[in-house]
């Protein structure tokens, strides 16, 4: 079953999105579960086992928060710059956030900003209404599906696929070193397929657009004439019209 597109999109427009998504849910599942091995680990933050749920409830908490706010004026960025400057940038954000991981050795403030600044990346990749640009409605739904796929992969892969390859290597730092630069490989493909359907339209054709609907769809208003032997609203509000 193949997706239909919108005009002007192709194929690895598509592609793109979905290897953007599974990288985005490769970070939060990473982000959620799988870090705390390197935050246990005594060659890097060697963090209690007794403490660190309450340490990562905390810093959570800040998190989640920060994406609060970022939320209020994300649509804001998203006009004044579209769609595939902000994607850029958080994925640009984001490999930097992997690679700083095994470099920090503090939990305050270093890990804390690292994880406040990955949940400000991720939600403004999921956040970004992409799907609705490239496909056309009567295909959302397998677009849907494609893309709940493609998150399931990831999760998997965060989660499972990790657990398996931390036990073939001598150092957690590899596995973050690897994530970092493969999201900076996704941003490149980014940069060349994203397709900001926004901002790639000329100013003087959406003028000319908006131009051409108001003129077909706003009628010139003209006066109506009231039929002579018609009741008019001077008529029935007159003193003189009887009132049944």
């Amino acid at each position: 079953m193949w997706v239909k597109l919108n005009p002007g999109i192709k194929g690895a427009n598509l592609v793109a999105y979905l290897l953007g998504q599974f990288v985005t849910f490769v970070s939060l599942g990473v982000f959620i579960g799988f870090v705390t091995f390197i935050l246990e680990d005594p060659n890097y933050y060697n963090l209690d086992k007794s403490e660190i749920g309450k340490d990562l409830g905390y810093i959570g908490f800040w998190a989640e928060g920060v994406t609060v706010i970022q939320g209020l004026y994300m649509g804001l960025v998203v006009d004044a710059f579209g769609r595939k400057i902000p994607i850029v940038l958080c994925f640009l954000v984001t490999g930097a956030c992997f690679i700083a991981v095994p470099m920090c050795r503090s939990l305050y403030p270093s890990y804390l900003i690292i994880r406040c600044l990955i949940s400000m990346g991720t939600m403004v990749f999921i956040n970004i209404p992409l799907v609705p640009d490239y496909v056309q409605k009567e295909s959302m739904g397998l677009a849907t599906a494609y893309s709940q796929f493609t998150i399931t992969c990831a999760f998997l892969f965060s989660s499972t696929g990790l657990y398996s390859i931390d036990r073939s290597i001598s150092d957690q730092k590899y596995i973050y070193f690897s994530v970092g630069a493969f999201i900076f490989l996704v941003d490149l493909v980014s940069i060349v397929f994203i397709k900001d359907i926004i901002t790639q339209i000329e100013p003087n054709e959406a003028k000319d657009s908006i131009a051409i609907d108001l003129v077909k769809d706003v009628p010139i208003w003209s006066p109506v004439k009231t039929p002579p032997n018609d009741i008019g609203w001077s008529n029935v509000f007159s003193s003189d019209s009887p009132i049944t």
